[in-house]
């Protein structure tokens, strides 16, 4: 991801949660990291299983943190 295109990410509303897991591929990873480093205004959250796809893999973790999200967002 280019420097320059993450300043368009910037825009979006702060209500964004970005949820990772620590075993996800270093491509994601980097990725997170970047998107934190331009977009401090999200919310980050990380889980410790389910790799690049967490989502699918374990939604007993990530479905606590999206539910909590919205709660607390809306």
């Amino acid at each position: 991801m280019r420097l320059d295109r993450l300043a368009a990410w910037k825009a979006l509303e702060p209500k964004t949660l970005v949820v990772s897991a620590s075993g996800t591929r270093r491509p994601i990873r980097e990725i997170v990291e970047l998107l934190a480093h331009a977009c401090p205004h999200w919310t980050y959250a990380q889980v410790a299983e389910g790799g690049h796809m967490a989502p699918l893999a374990r939604p007993e973790l990530v479905n606590p943190i999206v539910k909590q999200f919205l709660e607390t967002r809306a």
